[in-house]
């Protein structure tokens, strides 16, 4: 068991978890509790005793509160749960994915806030020829060359009308977030698709979970051969992934 610093009553608990999170109440608390997703562990939660919560039980639930906000089932975060034991190794790696998921939210806010800059009505619409395409995006020979890539990795979707490549609106994003990122390659992203696609069919998680576990790299290593991956190519790569996610959603809408 890892060692508590301090124990606190459902009310204090409370006040230092507005500081983080001003809309968790008691009522949150004791819905999670009922879900069997946090059980207090301090020495007052017999029959007729207030629920004590320790330092270990603050970690549990921000990391409840952060996968909530991240729209990740009930479901999903307590088979997460289950098995852990509030040792000082849980409790580390927990922190750790919470922190992920707090970056996570952020991307996700700002790539919200790129989209809804961007969009217009012509959004899904091919209006620019590849020569306009490139003329915009100022591209140079490496930019080029990632447009190639983003194509074959099927990030962005040219048609062909009338003999001449043609794009849109979400090509256009996504190719400035590529460019203005000053990316080398997408190598990385490719590699984090794929397993993305793997884990999507071959275990049925989904984008709420996938997003913030592929950043946790020390438990994914085994499976993207160890490869390591900087932290602006870490922020690329989930930002690409959340933008497809988004483009293939709505476009599928649309159509």
């Amino acid at each position: 068991m890892a060692k508590s610093i301090g124990e606190y009553k459902i009310g204090q608990l409370i006040s230092i978890l507005k500081k983080e999170y001003e809309d968790i109440s008691a009522s949150s608390l004791r819905f999670w509790e009922k879900e069997g997703l946090i059980i207090p562990s301090g020495s007052g939660k017999g029959a007729g005793t207030h629920r004590i919560y320790t330092d270990e039980d603050i970690e549990i639930i921000r990391y409840i509160k952060e996968c909530t906000n991240n729209k990740v089932p009930i479901s999903e975060i307590k088979k997460y749960l289950e098995s852990w034991e509030k040792t000082e190794r849980d409790i580390v790696f927990l922190r750790a994915q919470t922190n992920t998921f707090k970056r996570m939210r952020k991307l996700m806010g700002y790539l919200q806030d790129v989209l809804m800059a961007e969009r217009s009505k012509n959004f899904y619409e091919y209006i620019y020829p590849e020569d306009t395409f490139t003329k915009i995006l100022n591209t140079d020979e490496k930019s080029s060359s990632l447009i190639k890539t983003a194509e074959e990795y099927k990030l962005i979707f040219p048609i062909i009308s009338n003999k001449t490549k043609m794009y849109n609106q979400m090509d256009f994003t996504i190719m400035k977030l590529i460019i203005g990122s000053g990316a080398i390659s997408l190598n990385k992203y490719n590699k984090l698709s794929e397993m993305v696609e793997y884990l999507q069919a071959g275990l049925g998680l989904n984008m709420g979970i996938i997003l913030p576990a592929i950043t946790a790299l020390s438990e994914l290593a085994p499976i993207i051969q160890k490869v390591k991956v900087e932290s602006t190519d870490l922020w690329l790569t989930s930002a690409l992934l959340y933008l497809e996610t988004i483009y293939y959603e709505e476009y599928r809408a649309k159509k």
